[in-house]
């Protein structure tokens, strides 16, 4: 016995010719997208939570500038994990750290696969 699907099918959907089965299928195909995107996210905050901002050797994670270093350091943070639990308005006050700096830590942070904290 097959259920039959009961999706409303919006009226864009249906002039590219989705049928309720197909939409259905489309949008379980978008949540397991998300699902995996979802999980490859908290992957990446695990990985580089606890990493070091900057060292002295070949562990160094954030590529920066030394404004950038100077303003996180002026924080008081000391790994990925911290910097991606800022806001971009925790920088606002800073002495020399303009938005060319909280751009380029903000960038630093997508290569590692983070963000920085929604306001």
């Amino acid at each position: 016995m097959t259920s039959t699907v009961k999706v409303k099918v919006p009226k864009w959907a249906k002039r590219l010719g989705y049928t309720p089965e197909s939409f259905a299928a489309w949008q379980e195909g978008i949540r397991k997208q998300c699902d995996r995107d979802n999980k490859l996210a908290e992957k990446a905050q695990e990985r580089y939570a606890k990493l070091p901002i900057h060292k002295k050797d070949w562990r160094y994670e954030m590529d920066l500038r030394v404004r950038a270093r100077k303003a996180l350091s002026r924080l008081g943070v000391g790994t990925v994990g911290e910097v991606a639990n800022l806001t971009e308005q925790s920088f606002a006050h800073l002495r020399n750290c303009g938005p060319a700096s909280v751009s380029e830590i903000r960038q630093e942070l997508h290569r590692l696969g983070l963000d920085f904290k929604s306001e």
